[in-house]
């Protein structure tokens, strides 16, 4: 057979064939394979296809602003919170400090009190005292006092020497003697007299201190005695010489020599 016949065969055949595949029926598929190939599916096509970034919206050149303001405006009211807060604290702190101080003051006024009502309690006891006594002894006014000697003389003393002397009384009278006060001319005697009632016949003592500092010369301070008997009033002298740059001894030996007492009456000529 030659090539021009045989050629017409094989396109039948080629023919045939194609049309014997095309005419094969489908496989079957189930439910099951479904849903498998469709996970097999979505599995692929997700590891194939790259997630997609998040979408950022862009800021335009007005909203820069915005932002700006934005943390402005959170930067205020944090400022303000907190200076709210500290004034609150402040407040607080302020109020605990005003009622300490109230009752600092409440205690110290209580205190004061306490003390000045004390004060009054003792000023009226002694007032008491005091009262009680000299209506004792100033119903009847037949004391009298009598002292040894009226002038005391102290010599010669060196300048900022201190000196204690004594005048001695007695109650010469029939009643209590009450010495009620005894006062000095001069800030540099210091007189001390009993407090209690000298009864009739007994005896007792004003004592003087005086300093001499400051002093230069003779001095002669006054010392007046106060009673409720008769005199009512007895004026005493310390009377001497003070000297400023002198030796001891030569004081000494000036103060050896007697002392004349001046005579009463001649005193009360002065």
């Amino acid at each position: 057979m030659d090539k021009i016949s045989v050629f017409p065969y094989l396109c039948l055949v080629l023919c045939l064939t194609i049309w014997s595949c095309s005419n094969d029926p489908a496989p079957k598929t189930t439910s099951k394979d479904v849903v498998e190939n469709n996970l097999i599916a979505a599995a692929t096509t997700e590891s194939a296809t790259p997630k997609a970034p998040p979408i950022v919206k862009p800021v335009k050149a007005g909203d820069e602003d915005l932002l700006e303001i934005d943390v402005d405006q959170m930067s205020k009211d944090a400022s303000k919170a907190d200076e709210k807060d500290e004034k609150a604290e402040a407040a607080k702190k302020e109020k605990e400090a005003a009622a300490k101080r109230k009752r600092d003051e409440e205690r110290r006024k209580k205190r004061a009190l306490e003390k000045e009502k004390a004060a009054a309690a003792k000023e009226y006891n002694t007032t008491s005292n005091s009262t009680s006594i000299k209506s004792q002894t100033k119903s009847s006014s037949n004391a009298k006092i009598q002292f040894e000697q009226k002038t005391l003389k102290y010599g010669m003393i060196m300048q900022g020497d201190k000196i204690d002397r004594q005048f001695k009384f007695k109650n010469v009278g029939t009643t209590d003697l009450l010495i009620e006060n005894v006062t000095a001319s001069c800030g540099c005697t210091q007189p001390s007299y009993p407090f209690i009632p000298i009864p009739p016949g007994e005896t007792g003592i004003i004592g003087v201190n005086f300093n001499s500092t400051g002093k230069l010369g003779p001095q002669k301070p006054t010392i007046t005695v106060t009673t409720n008997g008769k005199p009512r009033t007895v004026k005493l002298y310390l009377d001497g010489f003070v000297d400023a740059e002198r030796a001891k001894d030569q004081v000494k030996k000036e103060n050896k020599t007697p002392i004349n007492i001046i005579d009463e009456e001649e005193l009360e000529k002065q």
